[in-house]
């Protein structure tokens, strides 16, 4: 009787057990699955169908590239700058080493990019610039859907073709201010030379007409008078070039500029990141 009491004890403190865990689980799991959500939009962009079509299209494309997405909005980065909040936001939410995020912070109109792992080493600087020329323009416009939209598409092509990024090379911006090379003479040769041809015979029709009055000769020294006569001619062969490099501002803030772009930084919490931040 007494061993019987204590087999049901048991069952009892074996069945409670077992609630007081699942309860936890429904408590736990709730709160984790929100806060690796790669789409969370604190400062109330969007709608609820656009949320929903942008969070799908978010989700197929990390699990297509096997990198994490994230698009974070944000009335204030409450007394951070922009690239903490982003880096913070990434880590301290169980993102995958491999990602990028991109943060909307609507009280100073800041945003950020922030790349990790395997991303951070193929968005480089001219991956960055190509890839917010995709979005900037629309969210500058307040068309946020399309800007977040053009995000994700943008970091699906330039994650898988890198090369296909437009070139902001210093070296690449020059401006000639005069033809380059000696072989910029001699490339127009051949158009002259066709322009001269049909300019002597216009002439030379012309002053043949002109001469009526005079008979033919058959000795060209009937034409040459007792004088002396001497030819100057100046032959160009080479000119001077010059190429001045254009400056760039990395800290432009004009329609079409960028913001500040960074290789490499580490975070609050010790992981390396890379990415951008400037104002919209």
């Amino acid at each position: 009787m007494h061993t019987n009491i204590k087999i049901k004890i048991r069952k009892r403190l074996i069945s409670s057990a077992i609630c007081l865990l699942l309860l936890l689980a429904f408590l736990v799991l709730p709160a984790a699955a929100s806060g690796s959500a790669r789409l969370v939009d604190g400062a109330y962009l969007l709608s609820g169908d656009e949320a929903d079509s942008l969070e799908t299209q978010i989700d197929e494309t990390s699990d297509k590239l096997d990198i994490d997405i994230v698009v974070v909005t944000a009335d204030s980065l409450e007394g951070k700058s922009s690239v903490e909040y982003a880096d913070d936001y990434y880590d301290e939410h169980g993102f995958s080493e491999d990602g990028i995020l991109l943060l909307v912070a609507m009280e100073d109109r800041d945003y950020a990019i922030s790349t990790s792992g395997k991303v951070r080493d193929v968005f480089t600087e001219n991956v960055i610039y190509t890839l917010e020329d995709e979005f900037l323009p629309e969210l500058r416009e307040g068309e946020y859907r399309q800007a977040f939209s053009d995000f994700t598409e943008g970091v699906r092509t330039y994650y898988i073709h890198p090369e296909y990024a437009n070139s902001y090379d210093d070296e690449q911006s020059w401006s000639d201010e005069r033809e380059s090379g000696p072989g910029g003479l001699f490339k127009y040769i051949p158009f002259s030379g066709v322009i001269g041809v049909v300019l002597s015979f216009f002439i030379t029709g012309q002053k043949k007409a002109a001469l009526t009055s005079v008979k033919q000769q058959n000795y060209a020294g009937t034409y040459v008078k007792e004088e002396n006569l001497t030819q100057k001619r100046d032959v160009f062969l080479y000119h001077t070039i010059h190429r001045t490099p254009i400056p760039k501002d990395r800290d432009r803030k004009g329609p079409d500029g960028h913001g500040s772009f960074s290789s490499g930084h580490v975070s609050s919490s010790g992981n390396m990141h890379g990415g951008s931040h400037g104002k919209f």
